[in-house]
C-alpha cells in the first residue's frame, strides 16, 4: 500500500493548536474538572449521559491521562446498533492501541462469544485497561445493549470502563444503578462559576469580572461547548448577552459564536467549512481537497473553530457545531468524492464507503468497494461489508459484481457458508445473464472460488480439478487473485485430496500460491498454501525437518496468540510426535489449548486435545487416550457438524481400538460412517484399519476400497477453510511378489511407524516404511511367494489394555493391514528404475498385503 498522508493537520514541528498571529485563540486550552474526574476514580465503570457538547468526550480523556493506562477509545456511530458491528469497532479500537491479544479475542463471528472471549483475555491481563465507548446512544437493539451490560457486569479487576452517551436506550438504563459504577448527568457536567472562570482566564489572560460570569454561565447555562465558542471567539460579553433575548439556548449558543469565527475565514474556507462539517474524519489533506487550497485546516483551526484530534491522529468536529454548520449546505458530491479518496488512500476504506453512502452515490461506492485490493476490503470485516452491500442498489452491485466476490471471500473466513454461497450465486447469474459480455477476468475469479468450494467433497474433485486448471490456463499473469486460489486448490488436489498418491507438482502449485498471495498482500491465503504444501506434501513424503521449517516459517509471520497460530501449531504436533520429539509436542499442544481457552475458541481446545488423543495412544497411554478424546466431544462446535467431525470420530476410534476400548471404538466408528457422504474413502480406510486389528481380517479386506486412496482432512481453522489435519498421505513400502522386479520405494506419505520411544519398554521403534521395507526384502528369500506377512509387534492392543494377537495366530489369507499403522493412506508409490518416463504407479494394499512392517 502506498504510503498513506498523516491524518494530522499541523505544520510540521507545531503542536497543532498553536493560534496564527493576531487571531484567535485555538480550541485546546481546557479546564481540569477534578471533581468529575474523583467521581469517576472512585468506580471501575463510569457512565456520563448528558446533552451535546458538554464535554463528555473531552472529560474522558482527562479521565484517561488522569489513570494513565492504556486505553481502547471506542467512537460509536448508528451502524454500530449492530452486534457483529459493534463487535468490529471493539476489535478495530483494540488494534488501534496495539492491543492485538484482545483484538484476536474478539475475531469470531458469533457477537456473545466475542464478548465472553474479551472478558476471559481481561481476566488474565494484569496491566490495566480502560475501555471507552464514546456516543453510546447510538446503540438501542437488545441485542446490542446486552453485550454492553454483560461487559459492564462482568468486566474483571483491575481494568475499567467508561460509557458516554447524550441519552441511554431503555437497555442500558441498568447502568446508572450498577453497584460498581459512578454516574454524571448533564447538571453535574455544567460548568460550576470556577470552572467558567478559570476557562475565562485561560483565553483571556485575566479574570472576568462577576457580571461578565454571571452573563456567560445565563446564556449559556454552563454548556461546554458554548463556553469554549465564548471564550475563543471575539464575541464581547455585551454582545452575547443580547443575542440571548432573541431565541433558545442552543441557538443563542452556537450561532452568534460560530459565526464571528468562520467570518475570520477567506470566502473559499467559509464554504469549506460547510462541507467537512458533514465528514466523519477530517485531515489536513481531507480540508485541502475540499477547499481546493493549502493549509485550510491550519487555518479553520487557527480562526478558533473547535476541533479535536482523536488518539488516530484524524481530526473531529464537536456534534452541535458540525449540525449547526451542515445544516447550512447538504454535502456535495465533488466533497464526498474527493474526501473518499483521502479516506481510501490512508486506510479508511469504511468511512470512504459510509462518506459516498451519505452523498447518494451508490455507484462510486460499489466502484469503490469493488475495485478495493483483497486485503484492505478483509480489514472492513464480513459483518460490515454484508451491511454496506446491502445498502447498494440492485443496479450498483450488477454493474460491479466484485463486490459480491469480495463479500463471497470474507463469508468463507467467517464459516458462513450460507452467505458464500448465496453472494457467489448472485455472481454467476450475473456473469450468465452477460453471456459474451462477461468480464472474464472476473469470470475467472469466480470460477477459482466455485472449485474451491468444489474441493471439500470427494464426489466433485473432478470438477474442481477441471474449474481450476481452466482458470490456470487462461488467466493472465497480472490475475494473481484468481491464479492464487486456482494454483491453491490444484496443489491440494495434488496432494492432500490426491487419490493416486503425491504428485511432484503440487509442490511448485501450492509455492506459487503462496507467493502470489504474498504479493497482493494476502497473508491469510499464503498461510494456507504453505501450511498446506507443510502437511500435504513434505510431511507426507517424510520430509519431516522441511515441514517442520515451514511450520515455523509460517508461525513466525502470526501474532504470539493468533488463533490461526493454534491450528498451525496444531499440525506441528503431528510432525513432532511422527519425530518422536514428545516434549515438544506437549508444549504445542498445550499452547493450542491456552490459546483456545484465553479466547473461548471451542475449536482450538478440541483440537488440542484431538492432538493429545494422538500422543497417547501412540505412547500406550490408555486412561489418558479416553479422556482426550471425551474432552475433544465436550468441546464440539462448528466443527464437529463439518467434515473436520467426521475426521474426529474415526481417528478416535483408530485411537481407542489401539489402546483396548474397542466398544467406544465400534460406537465413534459407526457414527462417522452415518455422515461419510462426500468423505467416504477416509471413513472405510480407518474402519478397515480397525477390523483388521481387532476384528475379521476378511471383512477387513473387503471393506478396504478398491483404489488406492490418499488420506484427506477437512479440518479448518476458525473462520478460514484450510484443508488440514492429522489423515495424510501414509506410506506404504510394497512387498511385492518374486515376478516383480526389484525397486526403489517412495512412499506417498510420512510411512511406517512413528520415529518413537515405546511407553512400556523404552525402546527405539521401528524406522522409516522406506528402510524397513528394504531391510524386509534384504532377509526375504527371493523366491518367496505372495506377499509378506504383517510382523508388527503393535498388531494387538498395546500392553496397557486389550488382547494383543500374536502374528502367528493370524491367518495366511486375506492379507492384513498393517495395525500401526492406520493412519497411513492405503497408497505408495514406486519408481521403476526400468522406466524412462519416471511416472509414479500406485499400488493396493488392500490387494498386497501389509507392506508397512
Amino acid at each position: 500500500m502506498a504510503a498513506s498522508p498523516s491524518p494530522s493537520g499541523s505544520p510540521p514541528g507545531t503542536a497543532g493548536l498553536a493560534p496564527a498571529s493576531g487571531g484567535a485563540p485555538a480550541f485546546g486550552r481546557q479546564v481540569v474538572r477534578d471533581r468529575l474526574v474523583a467521581g469517576l476514580l472512585a468506580r471501575p465503570v463510569g457512565v456520563i449521559e448528558a446533552g451535546a457538547g458538554y464535554g463528555k468526550s473531552v472529560l474522558a480523556r482527562q479521565y484517561q491521562r488522569e489513570l494513565g493506562v492504556a486505553t481502547a477509545f471506542v467512537p460509536l456511530g448508528p451502524p454500530d446498533d449492530d452486534p457483529a458491528i459493534l463487535v468490529g469497532s471493539l476489535r478495530r479500537a483494540f488494534a488501534a492501541s496495539k492491543l492485538s491479544d484482545l483484538a484476536a479475542a474478539t475475531d469470531v463471528t458469533d457477537p456473545a462469544a466475542a464478548v465472553e472471549r474479551l472478558l476471559d483475555a481481561l481476566a488474565q491481563l494484569d496491566v490495566p485497561l480502560l475501555a471507552v465507548l464514546d456516543d453510546a446512544h447510538h446503540l438501542r437493539a437488545p441485542q446490542v445493549t446486552g453485550l454492553v451490560l454483560r461487559l459492564a457486569r462482568g468486566l474483571p479487576a483491575p481494568h475499567r470502563l467508561l460509557v458516554t452517551a447524550r441519552r441511554l436506550a431503555a437497555g442500558l438504563e441498568p447502568l446508572r444503578t450498577l453497584p460498581a459504577g459512578g454516574y454524571l448527568d448533564t447538571r453535574a457536567l455544567e460548568f460550576t462559576g470556577a470552572e467558567a472562570s478559570a476557562l475565562f482566564s485561560a483565553y483571556l489572560e485575566r479574570q472576568p469580572s462577576s457580571w461578565e460570569l454571571t452573563v456567560l454561565l445565563e446564556a449559556t447555562q454552563g454548556w461546554a461547548t458554548a463556553l469554549v465558542l465564548a471564550a475563543s471567539s471575539q464575541l464581547t460579553v455585551r454582545g452575547l448577552a443580547t443575542s440571548a433575548d432573541a431565541g433558545g439556548r442552543r441557538t443563542v449558543a452556537i450561532a452568534p459564536l460560530v459565526d464571528p469565527i468562520v467570518a475570520l475565514l477567506p470566502p473559499p474556507d467559509r464554504a469549506a467549512v460547510s462541507q467537512l462539517a458533514h465528514l466523519p474524519l477530517l485531515s489536513a489533506a481531507v480540508a485541502d481537497a475540499v477547499g481546493g487550497g493549502e493549509g485550510t485546516l491550519h487555518r479553520i483551526l487557527a480562526a478558533g473553530l473547535p476541533l479535536t484530534q482523536a488518539p488516530t491522529g484524524w481530526w473531529e468536529m464537536p456534534g452541535p457545531v458540525a449540525e449547526y454548520l451542515a445544516s447550512r449546505n447538504e454535502l456535495a458530491p465533488e466533497t464526498a468524492r474527493s474526501a473518499a479518496g483521502v479516506y481510501q488512500r490512508g486506510g479508511e476504506l469504511l468511512a470512504a464507503l459510509r462518506t459516498l453512502l451519505a452523498a447518494r452515490l451508490p455507484p462510486d461506492a460499489a466502484r469503490m468497494l469493488a475495485a478495493a485490493p483483497v486485503g484492505e476490503v478483509e480489514d472492513v470485516g464480513w459483518a460490515t461489508l454484508r451491511d454496506v452491500a446491502a445498502e447498494l442498489p440492485l443496479a450498483s452491485v450488477q454493474n460491479h459484481p466484485r463486490v459480491l466476490l469480495h463479500l463471497a471471500r470474507l463469508a468463507e473466513t467467517a464459516h458462513r457458508a450460507d452467505v458464500r454461497t448465496e453472494a457467489l450465486a448472485r455472481a454467476e447469474r450475473m456473469i450468465d445473464a452477460e453471456a459474451g459480455r462477461a468480464d472474464q477476468v472476473f469470470r475467472r475469479e469466480v470460477d477459482a472460488e466455485r472449485a474451491r468450494d468444489l474441493m471439500w467433497d470427494e464426489r466433485t474433485r473432478d470438477g474442481a480439478r477441471a474449474l481450476a486448471a481452466s482458470v490456470v490456463a487462461s488467466a493472465g499473469a497480472d490475475e494473481a487473485a484468481a491464479r492464487a486460489r486456482a494454483l491453491d486448490v490444484l496443489g491440494r488436489l495434488a496432494s492432500w485430496f490426491s487419490a493416486d498418491g503425491i504428485h511432484a507438482e503440487a509442490e511448485a502449485l501450492l509455492l506459487e500460491s503462496a507467493r502470489l498471495a504474498r504479493r497482493i498482500g494476502q497473508r491469510t491465503w499464503e498461510a494456507q498454501a504453505l501450511v498446506a504444501l507443510a502437511m500435504g506434501f513434505y510431511f507426507a513424503l517424510c520430509r519431516n525437518d522441511r515441514a517442520l521449517d515451514t511450520l515455523d516459517d509460517v508461525l513466525a509471520q502470526l501474532p504470539a496468540r493468533s488463533v490461526y497460530r493454534a491450528l498451525v501449531q496444531n499440525f506441528r504436533t503431528d510432525v513432532l510426535i511422527e519425530l518422536g520429539r514428545y516434549a515438544e509436542a506437549e508444549a504445542s499442544i498445550e499452547e493450542t489449548r491456552e490459546i483456545g481457552r484465553a479466547y473461548h475458541e471451542e475449536w482450538a481446545i478440541a483440537y488440542a486435545s484431538w492432538s493429545e488423543a494422538a500422543l497417547a495412544s501412540y505412547s500406550g497411554d490408555r486412561e489418558r487416550t479416553v479422556l482426550a478424546v471425551l474432552e475433544t466431544e465436550a468441546h464440539r462446535d462448528v466443527w464437529y457438524e463439518q467434515a473436520s467431525g467426521v475426521e474426529f470420530l474415526v481417528t478416535a476410534a483408530d485411537y481407542l481400538d489401539r489402546v483396548g476400548e474397542h466398544e467406544m471404538a465400534l460406537e465413534r466408528l459407526a457414527m462417522s460412517q452415518q455422515r461419510m457422504a462426500g468423505c467416504e474413502r477416509p471413513v472405510r480406510v480407518f474402519g478397515a484399519c480397525l477390523l483388521g486389528r481387532s476384528g475379521d481380517p476378511a471383512a477387513a479386506a473387503d471393506a478396504m476400497p478398491r483404489r488406492s486412496l490418499t488420506m484427506t482432512s477437512s479440518r479448518r481453522s476458525a473462520g478460514r477453510c484450510c484443508c488440514s489435519g492429522p489423515m495424510r498421505h501414509t506410506g506404504a513400502g510394497i512387498r511385492g511378489r518374486a515376478s516383480w522386479p526389484r525397486m526403489p520405494l517412495t512412499c506417498a506419505s510420512n510411512s511406517a511407524s512413528r520415529t518413537r520411544r515405546s511407553g512400556a519398554s523404552g525402546r527405539w521403534p521401528r524406522p522409516c516404511c522406506r528402510s524397513r521395507s528394504r531391510r524386509a526384502r534384504a532377509r526375504r528369500p527371493r523366491s518367496s511367494p505372495g506377499p509378506a506377512r504383517c510382523r508388527s509387534p503393535c498388531s494387538g492392543a498395546s500392553s496397557s489394555g486389550g488382547a494383543a494377537r500374536s502374528p502367528s495366530s493370524r491367518p495366511a489369507a486375506p492379507p492384513r493391514l498393517c495395525a500401526r499403522s492406520p493412519r497411513r493412506a492405503a497408497a505408495c508409490t514406486r519408481r521403476s528404475s526400468s522406466s524412462s518416463s519416471g511416472r509414479t504407479q500406485t499400488l493396493n494394499v488392500a490387494a498386497t498385503g501389509c507392506a508397512i512392517c
